[in-house]
């Protein structure tokens, strides 16, 4: 949270490594925390490739112009 409210930010994309069990189990307390906080999140998996679903990511900002709107 330090970080969010440090550099202000509207929305999380908490990037998770496909089949890495210690970062999915991080990602509940992360996004509970930014709940309180009402800043949205998006969680995406990818591999250690870094292959990053973009369609998520665009979709995730579409869905944020939505709701400033």
């Amino acid at each position: 949270m330090k970080l969010v409210r440090e550099f202000r930010a509207d929305a999380v994309i908490y990037f998770a490594t496909k089949r890495c069990d210690n970062l999915f189990w991080e990602y509940q307390f992360i996004k509970d925390a930014l709940e309180k906080e009402n800043i949205p999140i998006k969680k995406i998996e990818g591999d250690i490739s870094g292959d990053i679903p973009q369609r998520e990511i665009r979709s995730f900002i579409e869905l944020l112009d939505f709701i400033e709107a």
